[in-house]
């Protein structure tokens, strides 16, 4: 390997402003679009439009966000984060994408000031940083409002590292305190940043600092925060991760590989992106032959780099970090129904950006060969507007619902989620006669018997909001024989058999979601407006009681709760109710609400 001196105490000189200018700038310009884009289905309610813990910013939720796992996951900082942006901005798409095309504005920043303190050269440090700032592949990230927690975890993560590299730049002493604190806000924004020691000992070798005992234990905390952040994420996430039956433990070696080499190609080629990739159908029996090669193909490819690699500090860098990186993103457990996606690029490219980078100041070293400097900067120039005029276009993509997944099934046509989403999002435009058949085919499709029950409840739900209860109640009651233990979907049901006249039933429904989790707000409050009905206005307001410690916020709760504390003569707590949901803004009253 190339020798590189000890860079301990070398400063390379600032960048100047108008390079972080000239960035963030072209970041925007990217994904400008998405600015004007709505939110999708897939995430985005459970996020933000629809997540109560989310809706209403209260010191109780707050508190929820760091003490309980909330969507399968344990990323308070996202929560908060979201919470925050929603009470100043409420729930106009408009500024919650301006947060993510500014974050990711800011992640470009730092990957130039990072790769400039790695030790790129001007030309290579803005290549890198435009690169990132137009790759295709990000497009997915910044345009998605649920991927904030992508955007705000590798903020954090690059914070990190440059506050680690800058230490090294002074005398070294003492611990790298700076840097462990970004690291705990990133790891609590997406436990994405769990490979932290090992890309810290990466920087290390790649400045010439010796792997020695010091440097090993000046590791152990970020390691310790790694390994809790891992924990939380298995215990957080048991049920998404066992392994489906449609996708066989055997299988995992094939995908991860296929995975790695597929994300590269298409980081060369960003071409045919989907939201999602889909399993192929010959999955089911036996692997195609891309995914069977794709371990031999890796390995050939490995071993070619490894020479280069290994006379190259910057080449060794850069692959590993993205190879580690990318690591917890590789179906090693085979889970859900895609085998890689856009998103899983976005922090691992910063090493790909980073050997771009450094092959752009090769370009710049001979001071003899002006002619190729500028054939070198016009070529990143018409790059940097190519990359950019299809972020674009991709951006457009994300407009809403009906467009991501018409997209993907024009891509993937035996992809069931993306028929089911699409029906969805015909259904929410009140296009019932269109979201039928995608529906249809989605159930055509599933041939997991959970992933069926998932569609049952989507369409029921369609039929519910466009009044046809009936139809409405027999998918929720097929879906319900299939996986009986959801009580959103007992949430729905109980509306739907409410609506039809059978209270009895109804309440049958919300107590058993209540039953499978005691902290459904949706369950109790309409418990309450169901008992309110038939007259029981003392066991009525124990359940908005129930409903309205769980979300204080929420006015047509204590609307209702005011007109059975009528009914029961205790005039003077109605009239604060009252006065309470004037306040909220609650209309003349309250609306039964559903469970998604």
């Amino acid at each position: 390997m190339t020798p590189s001196p000890r860079q301990d105490a070398i400063r390379p000189p600032p960048l100047p402003a108008g390079a972080l200018v000239a960035v963030a700038l072209t970041a925007v310009a990217a994904h400008l679009p998405a600015l004007f884009n709505g939110f999708t289905n897939w995430d985005d309610d459970y996020y933000l439009t629809l997540n109560p813990l989310v809706l209403q910013l209260t010191p109780d939720h707050v508190w929820r966000y760091f003490t309980s796992f909330q969507l399968d996951n344990y990323h308070p900082l996202t929560l908060l984060a979201h919470a925050l942006w929603h009470n100043f901005f409420g729930l106009s798409p408009l500024p919650h994408h301006a947060l993510n095309i500014a974050l990711h504005a800011a992640n470009a920043v730092l990957v130039l000031l990072l790769a400039g303190a790695l030790g790129a050269g001007r030309p290579g440090a803005l290549g890198a940083a435009l690169l990132f700032a137009t790759h295709p592949l990000h497009v997915e990230v910044v345009a998605w409002t649920a991927q904030l927690k992508t955007l705000l975890s590798t903020l954090f993560f690059l914070a990190a590292l440059l506050a680690y590299v800058r230490r090294l730049e002074g005398p070294a002493r003492g611990f790298p305190t700076a840097a462990l604190v970004l690291a705990s806000c990133s790891l609590l924004a997406k436990p994405a940043a769990v490979p932290i020691p090992i890309v810290l000992l990466l920087i290390d070798h790649h400045r010439g600092r010796p792997i020695d005992r010091r440097a090993l234990w000046e590791k152990a905390p970020f390691a310790l925060l790694a390994l809790a952040s891992g924990a939380l994420t298995l215990l957080a996430q048991e049920d998404a991760m066992r392994p489906t039956s449609a996708q066989p433990l055997s299988h995992a070696p094939f995908v991860a590989a296929h995975g790695i080499l597929f994300l590269l190609a298409k980081a060369v080629a960003p071409f045919g992106l989907s939201a999602l990739y889909p399993y192929p159908e010959a999955a089911r029996g036996g692997l195609p032959w891309t995914f069977v090669a794709a371990p031999a193909a890796l390995a050939l490819l490995v071993a070619a780099l490894w020479r280069t690699a290994a006379r190259s500090r910057d080449a060794l860098f850069g692959t590993l970090f993205f190879l580690t990186m990318l690591a917890p993103t590789l179906q090693v457990i085979p889970v859900g129904i895609a085998t890689t996606a856009d998103r899983y690029f976005y922090l691992p490219s910063i090493g790909l950006c980073f050997l771009a980078g450094r092959s752009i100041d090769r370009l710049f070293i001979d001071e003899r060969s002006g002619h190729l400097r500028r054939a070198a900067g016009l070529a990143l120039l018409m790059a940097t507007l190519a990359l950019g005029a299809i972020c674009c276009r991709r951006a457009l993509v994300w407009e809403g619902s009906v467009t991501l997944w018409k997209d993907v099934v024009d891509k993937y046509p035996d992809s069931m989620m993306a028929w089911g989403n699409l029906g969805q999002g015909l259904a929410a435009q009140g296009r019932l006669d269109q979201a039928e058949p995608a529906f249809a085919r989605a159930l055509t499709l599933a041939g997991n018997r959970l992933y069926r029950a998932t569609i049952l409840f989507n369409r029921a739900y369609a039929f519910q909001e466009a009044g046809d209860l009936g139809r409405a109640l027999d998918d929720y009651t097929l879906g319900l024989e299939i996986k009986p233990f959801s009580a959103p979907v007992l949430v729905n049901r109980g509306n739907a058999l409410d609506a039809l006249g059978r209270p009895w039933d109804a309440l049958n429904d919300y107590s058993l979601a209540i039953s499978l989790d005691t902290e459904n707000t949706l369950a109790w409050y309409n418990r309450g407006v169901t008992l309110a009905g038939l007259g029981d206005h003392v066991a009525a307001v124990e359940s908005f009681d129930r409903a309205l410690r769980l979300e204080p916020g929420y006015a047509p709760g204590y609307h209702y709760r005011a007109g059975s504390l009528e009914a029961l003569g205790r005039l003077a707590e109605a009239a604060e109710d009252r006065r309470r949901a004037a306040q909220l803004g609650a209309g003349a009253s309250g609306e039964r609400r559903d469970g998604r």
